[in-house]
């Protein structure tokens, strides 16, 4: 199965980790690539303490040219080819029953991927493999591959009044 969280709302990696946990409930194994994402959240101490069928793997260098990011494209891009390199792997290991490319849709849009080569890791799925893409972004030939696509829509947001991110909420 391949479903997509995407959106410029909140609420599509706390999507995918709720589908991660009824993953690990029945058993199975998870594999966690997160795009973008440079810092340790929540969900990693978790899994850390409690949930030992999930393995995350940050690859990315943080928010690509907002919020005072002063690194390069080209250090962004190879973070997120090495974390692409890293979903190549788990996905042929056939280790992982679940595997989540988060912030994925958002490497694509922001030119640190591109759709053909996320396109190629799609259609060599293994069969009792399901993957979950999460991010912004609107990519109709992904979409219509794929089995469920959920939109989450911003109607108000905190961040919008400057609230700092909040921890165990936010990250």
């Amino acid at each position: 199965m391949l479903i997509i969280f995407k959106g410029d709302g909140k609420g599509k990696t706390s999507a995918a980790l709720g589908v991660a946990l009824r993953a690990v409930g029945w058993g199975k194994k998870v594999a966690i690539i997160q795009f973008i994402k440079k810092k340790k959240c929540g969900e990693h101490k978790a899994v850390a303490k409690y949930l030992k069928n999930i393995k995350i793997i940050l690859a990315g260098k943080g928010f690509v040219g907002i919020r005072g990011d002063k690194l390069s494209m080209q250090k962004h891009r190879l973070a997120a080819e090495n974390g692409f390199k890293k979903a190549q792997s788990a996905v042929q290991s056939k280790k992982y029953q679940l595997i989540i490319l988060d912030e994925i849709l958002g490497a694509i849009s922001g030119r640190l991927l591109t759709i053909d080569e996320v396109l190629d890791l799609l259609q060599n799925i293994p069969a009792k493999t399901d993957i979950i893409l999460t991010g912004r972004g609107n990519f109709p030939k992904i979409e219509k591959i794929a089995d469920v696509v959920t939109e989450c829509h911003k109607i108000k947001h905190s961040f919008a009044k400057g609230q700092k991110a909040k921890k165990g909420i936010d990250y």
